[in-house]
């Protein structure tokens, strides 16, 4: 019996411990950078710290990203964006890779903007009745990914 009671609550257990999936664990194979937007301050090797009004941009290429963040409180982390380069394949390579249904996309000058829903990532905003967690400004050779939205300029 107690066989079966673990069996039911394996599951569960890895479900609140299983680590959570984030832009930069999508990105780890691309080149460029990372931000990330914290009201928490601190000082982290291979990492600029840019002060926000409030709150703080911590900025780091994408191959120390996942070190940057581990180092923070995810509490006080309020989004992430990252600059890849861009080639014809890249952007539906990431559709594909997130798992990113598109809500809408919209075009002023030389950048297109698309905006999507990937069930990959918990946080949200709601636009229109629906929600959306991923922003995308595509650009002639960069894309700029930001989760829930591309906080920051472009």
């Amino acid at each position: 019996m107690s066989k079966y009671i673990s069996l039911l609550f394996l599951p569960l257990a890895f479900l609140f411990c299983a680590p959570e999936y984030t832009l930069i664990d999508a990105l780890n194979n691309y080149p460029g950078t990372l931000t990330i937007y914290t009201y928490q301050y601190k000082e982290l090797p291979n990492a600029d710290i840019i002060k926000n009004g409030n709150s703080y941009m911590i900025s780091c290429d994408l191959s120390f990203g996942k070190q940057v963040y581990n180092n923070l409180n995810k509490e006080s982390i309020t989004g992430l964006s990252a600059t890849i380069f861009n080639n014809e394949k890249t952007l539906d390579n990431l559709l594909n890779l997130l798992n990113i249904n598109t809500i809408f996309s919209e075009s002023t000058q030389n950048i297109t903007f698309l905006y999507g829903y990937s069930p990959n990532f918990s946080h949200f905003v709601t636009y229109n009745g629906e929600k959306i967690n991923v922003q995308i400004a595509k650009k002639e050779n960069e894309l700029q990914i930001g989760v829930p939205l591309i906080l920051g300029g472009i």
